[in-house]
């Protein structure tokens, strides 16, 4: 008799091998990032439709609607603040034209924002995962970072807690070099 669950329909489990190497976990034994429990988180950001997520950590890592690792990048230790771009409504999993609104499908939406303890803030396209720039600022941000957008949608500004107070950041239009949609 095979195990069932609640409702009656039968538990469906992993299969192959679970061959042990030298202390190292099974591949079958891994399932996910969220199941990594040693490591602290510091930041969590996610657009409008989840379909992409951000965790801050010892690296940043991208995530889709499922928590499923897209990629990672460096995390310099001793600043935490993140998000992203007001209107990123990009999935994870495609860098083409986003099917929720605010957003337009243009690749310089599909970006994040990452502090750093210098007093700078990293730039990063969430799809290819690369670092596409920076922005100044004068006091490192110690704690949040939130991006906001007017009325109109014609402008952000970046919001950062510092040790000396909260700085706001009128955000420039970012080009973003890596592919468009296609």
């Amino acid at each position: 008799m095979s195990a069932v669950d609640l409702f009656g329909r039968p538990i469906v489990s992993d299969t192959g091998d679970n061959d042990r190497d030298l202390g190292v976990t099974p591949y079958i034994d891994v399932s996910d990032f969220i199941s990594n429990t040693g490591v602290n988180l510091h930041s969590v950001a996610t657009n409008f439709n989840g379909l992409t997520n951000l965790v801050r950590a010892d690296s940043i890592y991208f995530l889709d609607e499922g928590m499923k690792l897209k990629g990672t990048a460096p995390a310099p230790i001793g600043a935490f603040g993140m998000d992203m771009n007001y209107n990123h409504a990009f999935s994870a999993n495609d860098p083409g034209t986003p099917t929720f609104p605010p957003g337009t499908g243009n690749p310089n939406d599909r970006i994040a924002f990452s502090a750093r303890p210098d007093g700078n803030i990293d730039i990063w396209d969430t799809f290819f995962y690369g670092r596409i720039g920076g922005i100044v600022v004068r006091d490192p941000i110690t704690g949040p970072l939130r991006v906001a957008r007017n009325a109109a949608n014609t402008r952000q500004w970046l919001f950062g807690v510092t040790a000396a107070g909260v700085v706001m950041v009128e955000l420039p239009v970012v080009t973003n070099p890596f592919p468009a949609p296609h």
